[in-house]
């Protein structure tokens, strides 16, 4: 805008139609073709970013529990059985001696650990205290039946038995275990004394 002496103010609006000319089309109709195309390769960019990152999230770090729409965190495949042994090997028996003051326990179960390997866990000690623990790692469920078979023969010959049923709120608290294997010892092959072969089980 400009002022003219005495006539007030007037628009210029030469230089403002010159421009909105300019930007037109040449039939008139609408802005120029140029101006046109970079706003679609803007919003065509912008889309394609946006399909690109949600693509991302959802092929990485999928996970049911965080995400009812599995969108993070794939799952690993690991079944139950993946961890599973075949017989849960597990004992309790106890070795009492009024006349030495003798009342000792021992426990054995054969169980797989987190990272698939299966072990034989070992307990012992004087009945009404904490004790001691021992744990055999293996490789294969047959190694670790055949050390428990082998303990569990060696603790029948120095005495030791199965306990009397008796209340569980009765029971010590080393008594994690049942009393008796959970399904029926077969008779190994071979000689298998260990208080005669080797004492594997000193402490005792």
């Amino acid at each position: 805008m400009r002022a003219l002496p005495g006539a007030g103010t007037v628009c210029d609006t030469a230089g403002v139609t010159e421009r909105s000319r300019e930007n037109r089309h040449p039939t008139g109709r609408g802005p120029r073709a140029g101006s046109v195309s970079a706003a679609s390769r803007a919003v065509r960019h912008r889309r394609l970013a946006q399909h690109a990152l949600s693509h991302n999230i959802s092929d990485m770090n999928r996970s049911v529990p965080t995400d009812s729409q599995v969108s993070l965190d794939a799952i690993v495949g690991i079944s139950d059985s993946d961890l599973m042994i075949s017989q849960p090997y597990r004992l309790y028996v106890e070795r009492l001696d009024p006349s030495r003051n003798m009342a000792r326990y021992y426990a054995m179960s054969i169980e797989p650990n987190l990272f698939g390997d299966i072990c034989l866990l070992r307990k012992w000690g004087r009945i009404g205290t904490k004790g001691q623990m021992m744990v055999h790692h293996f490789g294969q469920e047959e190694d670790a039946v055949r050390l428990f078979l082998d303990l569990l023969r060696q603790k029948r010959k120095r005495g030791y038995r199965p306990r009397p049923s008796l209340p569980k709120e009765k029971w010590p608290a080393e008594a994690e275990h049942e009393s008796a294997t959970s399904a029926p010892v077969p008779d190994p092959e071979g000689h298998l004394d260990l208080d005669e072969e080797r004492n594997l089980d000193g402490e005792l």
